[in-house]
């Protein structure tokens, strides 16, 4: 090899190695983007994880204003965030009943914690949040793949309780959802409705069975998400009314195992 060759391999090994590596992002999300479509006095969560892949210290998660008046997040302040660490981040987005119907689009941020001298920085890559409101819809909503849950709920099932060691605790938490939503079509119906009520008793003791240290949280959260819209609540309230007085004789402890109908 000549002198005019090396000179040449040694000038580009030098302008490669003069570029600096891409730098690894300091934050990943557990998904891409949020996609949530909801009717006009309606709401609903969605659970989305935050991956610290660097040491970021306190943080503020900040929701850009073209979005805020439909999204809110928990936490929103982060202290002493440390690389590794994964961090649950329940979003809630809701419409009131004059909102306008649309697209809107927007970001939730990560910022430095917020100084006097104003607003931190943005650490990270904003995560895309796109809310379609929608006009409000009757108490029956879309189940797409046919399971028997509406697919809203489906996705927060899905969002909260991911991974193989909760299969049978999104399989519950659907039971839990069928026979809800079975009352709410129903409501009008009492001998129907009755049945239905003691369909979402069998799914209790199924989730007490599962969960007897906060099957009462996790019923209470589903619950707040399937009755996302003013018609729903209405309807609940009927199928509740169905019930009341009826006594419906619950299962042994040892026995709930048998409460739940696994897919």
């Amino acid at each position: 090899m000549n002198l005019v060759s090396l000179i040449g391999i040694s000038g580009l090994i030098l302008l490669v190695s003069s570029f600096p590596a891409q730098a690894t992002p300091p934050v990943h999300w557990s998904q891409s983007a949020v996609n949530a479509s909801i009717s006009r006095g309606g709401h609903t969560e969605i659970i989305v994880s935050l991956n610290a892949v660097k040491a970021l210290g306190n943080v503020d998660l900040r929701i850009v204003p073209e979005i805020d008046l439909y999204v809110d997040v928990s936490p929103s302040m982060l202290s002493n965030v440390k690389a590794g660490d994964t961090i649950p981040i329940r979003i809630s987005i809701q419409a009131d009943t004059a909102a306008p119907l649309g697209l809107f689009d927007g970001t939730i941020q990560v910022r430095e914690k917020v100084t006097r001298r104003g607003k931190g920085k943005v650490l990270a890559r904003p995560l895309p949040v796109h809310v379609l409101i929608r006009e409000e819809e009757g108490v029956a909503s879309v189940d797409a793949d046919g399971n028997g849950v509406w697919d809203y709920i489906d996705q927060y099932i899905n969002d909260k309780y991911p991974g193989a060691d909760n299969d049978r605790l999104r399989s519950a938490s659907r039971q839990y959802a069928r026979a809800i939503q079975g009352g709410l079509l129903n409501a009008d119906n009492k001998a129907i409705s009755l049945q239905y009520a003691e369909a979402s008793d069998r799914a209790t003791e199924c989730m007490f069975f599962l969960r007897p240290q906060d099957a009462d949280e996790v019923l209470s959260d589903l619950e707040a998400i399937i009755l996302n819209t003013q018609t729903r609540s209405k309807a609940f309230l009927m199928f509740s009314e169905q019930s009341a007085g009826q006594i419906f004789p619950s299962v042994p402890f040892s026995q709930r195992s048998a409460s739940c109908v696994d897919e």
